[in-house]
């Protein structure tokens, strides 16, 4: 149909046409994204207007070096000790056109220069589960793959999609500096095994000059994806940010302090990052540094929220 219309109007028409088209479905150019977020970013005040802020005007190298997946890991050693990284099973410009012989039956593959992009190949999956042969458009989407069902081919052409994009930005997203410069590689990683016995939960906490202000719990990620907020001593926060409460309510967990800890390490000298943990059947285990939480778009409930935790990043203008 779109080609039928394309081919109908003349091509300066067209184009006007699908430049409106796109705007109305948030599929804005560069340009445009860059002038949204600079008049979001007038007036920071909130959580969500100061990580737009900090799209807009924070050009530290370290940005670039908490994003990359690969070169991360040396500051996470030095930082905090190598025990609280995953097993390095390889990094490779590209996806090898074979399956390695060190890589055991579980494992995690992504690219270093995204986000969201991530393949779990674990026998705790559904048995037949497998990847997508035919995508025709390629999203950095999260995938969980029973060993005995995964397609090799399939695998590098996801990875090697990725490895060709750019995180940076694209069509109907803010641009996220950070990224830009990162050269793509591959990552083969150990799977974690969560505490429970399947893929981890996600504890995520916002440290703000080197202390938390508040803790995200994310449970099921790559399912029923729900979410709970906590303050520093596991006191659940009354709202929602961007997704719906869990059903369940979690107890505090016994190694809060080493969680605290790690991560007030991670982030000390900065004015705000999020620091990614694990809680794994081996213990604390390092997930990533986040320099633009959900690109400064997902939504408090309440609102209040937003305000509160925007007035504890004192941000250096």
């Amino acid at each position: 149909m779109k080609r039928k219309l394309k081919n109908f109007f003349p091509k300066p028409v067209w184009a006007v046409i699908h430049r409106f088209w796109a705007l109305l479905h948030g599929r804005y150019p560069l340009w445009l994204a860059q002038v949204v977020l600079k008049l979001r970013a007038r007036k920071a005040r909130t959580l969500s207007e100061k990580i737009a802020y900090k799209l807009v005007h924070d050009r530290d190298p370290r940005l670039t070096l908490f994003a990359d997946k690969f070169a991360v890991r040396d500051y996470v050693a030095e930082r905090v000790g190598p025990e609280y990284l995953t097993e390095l099973y390889g990094n490779f410009p590209t996806c090898p056109a074979q399956r390695m012989a060190n890589l055991p039956r579980n494992f995690v593959a992504k690219v270093n220069h995204g986000s969201g992009g991530v393949i779990v190949v674990w026998e705790g999956a559904a048995p037949g589960s497998a990847l997508p042969t035919n995508l025709k458009y390629l999203e950095w989407d999260k995938y969980v793959v029973h060993p005995d069902a995964l397609d090799w081919n399939a695998l590098a052409n996801l990875l090697n999609g990725w490895v060709s994009m750019n995180y940076f930005w694209n069509p109907g997203r803010f641009p996220e500096w950070a990224y830009k410069n990162i050269v793509p590689s591959v990552l083969f990683e150990e799977f974690l095994l969560g505490v429970n016995g399947g893929i981890p939960d996600d504890l995520k906490l916002f440290m703000f000059g080197g202390e938390c202000g508040f803790i995200q719990l994310d449970v099921g990620r790559f399912e029923d994806h729900s979410r709970n907020l906590y303050d520093a001593d596991w006191n659940i926060l009354e709202g929602t940010y961007a997704h719906a409460n869990a059903s369940k309510t979690f107890p505090r967990p016994h190694n809060l302090e080493e969680l605290l800890q790690v991560a007030s390490s991670l982030s000390t000298g900065n004015e705000f990052v999020r620091v990614d943990l694990y809680q794994t059947s081996r213990g604390v285990v390092f997930g990533e540094l986040t320099n633009y939480p959900g690109s400064g778009t997902e939504k408090f409930k309440p609102k209040e929220l937003d305000a509160r935790f925007g007035a504890l990043w004192k941000q250096n203008k």
